[in-house]
């Protein structure tokens, strides 16, 4: 799953729970 604002390179995230919320962990200061 790309989030929105996604770029190619970045990193995708899973598309449950828990893989939004490591996503947006690692990803945050980046948004």
């Amino acid at each position: 799953v790309c989030p929105a604002g996604w770029q190619k390179g970045k990193k995708g995230m899973k598309a449950d729970p828990q893989g939004v919320a490591e996503y947006l962990a690692e990803e945050a200061d980046k948004l």
